[in-house]
């Protein structure tokens, strides 16, 4: 049986004994932040789609700076989210 993590919180298992304390602080987080970090799977999509532009010679350099803004943002909400994890 695979685990399904929460679609806002990101903890896994969605459901269970600890879910609930670490959702209420990640959305506790998010208000005093006013910032939701997206989830793995957004960053790992941003990511898969930003890298190509980031390495093509031929796109603009417009695009390959916004490519660029788009995977570090991914890197900093993976960071924002381990800190909320980890009650920082």
């Amino acid at each position: 049986m695979s685990s399904i993590a929460c679609a806002f919180c990101g903890f896994i298992p969605a459901r269970g004994p600890g879910h609930v304390g670490h959702h209420n602080r990640f959305a506790q987080a998010c208000l005093r932040l006013r910032y939701v970090p997206a989830t793995y799977e957004r960053r790992e999509q941003v990511k898969e789609e930003s890298w190509p532009v980031v390495h093509d010679d031929a796109a603009l350099l417009a695009d390959r700076v916004d490519a660029a803004e788009a995977i570090l943002r991914a890197w900093f909400d993976r960071s924002l989210e381990a800190a909320i994890h980890g009650s920082y």
